[in-house]
């Protein structure tokens, strides 16, 4: 397929995960990628962050596969480097045609009143002020091309959902939203789209982590194999043990594509049927 030949796409949080698969997706359809990623030292998460050298590794892997693709270290809480790396992509391969703000952390697991102070910050940082920060570093150059796409990444618990233990978290999957509907109307009128996508359970390292497995599994000792089982419980589709980056991927590239020109401001979730599942209270107190 080469249906993005000749487009530029700068993707965050790329080094690995859904944003490594998506800019493998992109390039394999002909994109020129930029991967934005590391590095970066986040206090509140507790499983290894991307680095630098494993974005480049990405960037390789596409570049020996016959596509193209540069990375750029940067941290999206800093609108600077996401404008540096907007240069990069222009300097190397053209305007950026295309963004997807996909990088975002899963941080500290606490109820409200144990949350701490830097988990907040950081969490809102990274997740929602660097889609803003994405937004910002490549709208202008739409407007004056009156072109462009971006897809932001939410998640299922940004549709209408909160999640136990995780406020920051969920916080900014709902205010991505919010900031959706805003670029959505305001970028319209220079034929711009925005769109977001609403992940459920995807596997990843984000999921890869002791605190995890033990929300997971409802208990302190939990394993990798109890993130299978709650994958099962958090789909209706038949034999999903969590879904893959790829399949995220493929969607992505739908909203990104010629094909979804007339889409803006849609909320897709990608997410096995989470979404249309009926509510129950696991765990009534009297």
């Amino acid at each position: 397929m080469d249906d993005f030949n000749g487009r530029t796409a700068l993707i965050t949080g790329a080094g690995r995960g859904q944003g490594a698969a998506h800019a493998r997706e992109l390039a394999s359809r002909g994109a020129a990628v930029v991967l934005f990623d590391g590095p970066q030292r986040i206090e509140s998460v507790k499983y290894a962050m991307a680095t630098a050298e494993q974005t480049e590794e990405v960037a390789a892997e596409i570049r020996r596969d016959g596509g193209h693709a540069i990375a750029v270290a940067g941290d999206v809480r800093f609108k600077d480097d996401l404008d540096r790396a907007v240069k990069a992509a222009e300097a190397e391969f053209g305007p950026v045609d295309i963004a997807i703000a996909n990088a975002g952390i899963w941080g500290e697991i606490a109820p409200i009143w144990e949350t701490t102070a830097v988990a907040w910050e950081e969490t809102l940082a990274i997740n929602l002020t660097g889609s803003w920060n994405t937004i910002q570093a490549v709208a202008p150059r739409m407007v004056e091309r009156n072109k462009g796409s971006i897809v932001l990444v939410s998640s299922v618990l940004g549709i209408d959902e909160g999640m136990a233990g995780g406020a920051p978290y969920s916080v900014t999957k709902h205010g991505i939203i919010g900031l959706l509907r805003n670029a959505a109307l305001e970028l319209g009128p220079h034929g711009i789209c925005v769109n977001a996508i609403c992940p459920g359970f995807v596997d990843t390292d984000m999921h890869r982590w002791q605190d995890a497995y033990n929300v997971m599994a409802g208990r302190p000792d939990g394993t990798p194999e109890d993130l299978v089982q709650a994958a099962r419980h958090y789909a209706v589709l038949k034999g999903n043990k969590g879904i893959e980056p790829e399949q995220v991927s493929k969607t992505v590239a739908f909203l990104l594509s010629d094909a979804a020109s007339i889409l803006t401001g849609v909320v897709m979730p990608v997410d096995a049927g989470h979404s249309i599942m009926s509510r129950v209270n696991q765990s009534p107190v009297d």
